[in-house]
């Protein structure tokens, strides 16, 4: 019972030293915000670098999510159609992401927007919104360093609004009004380590294992003298 007892322990110590892949992800928001007109919103998004105790950092990969929402108002003159005029465009957001000199594919995030007004009358339009994606991994080894080390990469995130024209337009045949725009905008960035876990630091709890493992196969073989 002794000499099995031993020889479970010794192969729950190999078999925690397997070779492994592994995805270490981190990620940072920038929360869905009111957007000032142009030239937009500029901000930052920080991500915890790449610890080498991890293992060995194989690839990179960066994806950002943006959505771009809001509502639209109409104020109509008592002009035009006697009837409701249905108004529908689109409220948008362009979302530019960088880090050192390497940048992301501009991402662009338009949403549908509609709302139905009276003749001398204002309505605004239930709030609506969209989300896109773009990402892009890295294998180069300048940027796998630049990602590896203590302390954080710094992201510069730019937000720009892109709204879309207004239809029916506002004329004298289809009738006058004044429109408002209220754009909001956040973004998720993700950032994901693709990681060979083999050449990964022993944490405390693995070493301890690793040594009851050692003090059990020297029980085992004092046992086994014995006999």
């Amino acid at each position: 019972m002794r000499l099995a007892s031993g020889f479970a322990v010794c192969a729950f110590v190999v078999s925690a030293t397997v070779a492994q892949a592994a995805t270490i992800t981190r990620t940072a928001e920038y929360p869905l915000t009111a957007l000032p007109g142009p030239p937009g919103t500029d901000t930052t998004l920080s991500i915890q670098k790449f610890s080498p105790s991890w293992g060995t950092l194989l690839a990179v990969e960066v994806e950002l999510e943006g959505t771009s929402g809001g509502t639209l108002r109409i104020a109509r003159n008592n002009n035009g159609p006697t009837g409701s005029v249905t108004y529908t465009s689109t409220l948008g957001a362009n979302f530019a992401l960088s880090f050192d000199t390497t940048s992301l594919p501009v991402l662009s995030v338009d949403t549908p927007v509609s709302v139905t007004v009276p003749r001398g009358t204002n309505r605004t339009s239930d709030p609506v919104s969209s989300t896109g994606t773009v990402s892009d991994t890295y294998v180069a080894p300048a940027i796998l360093a630049f990602f590896t080390g203590p302390g954080n990469v710094i992201f510069n995130l730019s937000i720009d609004r892109d709204n879309g024209l207004i239809s029916p337009t506002s004329t004298v045949t289809n009738g006058t009004y004044t429109p408002g725009r209220f754009n909001e905008a956040g973004a998720l960035l993700t950032v994901r380590y693709d990681v060979d876990r083999s050449t990964a630091v022993p944490e405390p709890l693995t070493l301890s294992l690793f040594g009851m493992g050692l003090i059990g196969l020297g029980l085992v073989r004092r046992v086994s003298r014995r006999g």
